[in-house]
């Protein structure tokens, strides 16, 4: 089954001296959501933004939900800010929590829709006791913490089978989206759902 793609821009690599502005000039463009990689130097080796750019934003005026993937240790807390700061999605990686379901559920009880991120070594066995409280799985097909990294081949598989035995939810794939990638691998067409441009 062919699903309609969904594009959401990210925001790491934007001018943040302009970043209200330009994100506004990319929902004007059609972005439907816009998505922070929020990274803390310590689960993975980058630094990168925090829940007062999100509140920012939405205080200048951007209403397209934003997605957030938390690529951090020890998540309930900024979960619980990203939330009260206005994001509409939260994701997290298994390995962020002590208590990955009691993570999820407490995204959805701040009213915000969750999401698990897989790492390419991660499994989808991770899933099989928190489906029911999770909207989408994101499944990187490159490490996380670094932007410009090729695509890992082997993830695709994994892909593949999310979106055949988890079809009902929001399959995320957290990659650039790329011509030369679909050419190399058609497959991927069907089930490239959402996809991510940097601004």
């Amino acid at each position: 089954m062919k699903h309609r793609q969904q594009i959401t821009a990210s925001i790491r690599n934007a001018d943040f001296a302009r970043l209200g502005e330009e994100v506004q000039a990319v929902v004007s463009a059609g972005i439907e959501w816009i998505h922070f990689d929020v990274m803390d130097n310590f689960y993975v080796p980058n630094l990168t933004i925090g829940p007062d750019v999100c509140q920012a934003l939405i205080n200048y005026g951007i209403t397209a939900p934003i997605d957030v993937h938390l690529m951090t240790k020890e998540v309930d807390e900024l979960i619980t800010k990203f939330a009260k700061a206005g994001a509409a999605h939260i994701s997290i990686h298994p390995q962020s929590s002590k208590h990955l379901h009691r993570s999820l559920q407490l995204i959805n009880d701040l009213g915000c829709s969750a999401g698990i991120v897989l790492n390419p070594s991660d499994t989808l066995e991770t899933l099989t006791y928190c489906h029911h409280i999770i909207t989408k799985v994101v499944i990187m097909t490159v490490n996380p913490g670094f932007g410009g990294q090729k695509l890992i081949p082997e993830v695709i598989p994994k892909i593949k089978e999310a979106r055949k035995n988890f079809y009902n939810w929001f399959t995320e794939h957290d990659r650039r989206r790329n011509t030369n990638i679909l050419e190399s691998f058609p497959e991927l067409e069907n089930f490239w759902k959402l996809t991510q441009e940097e601004l």
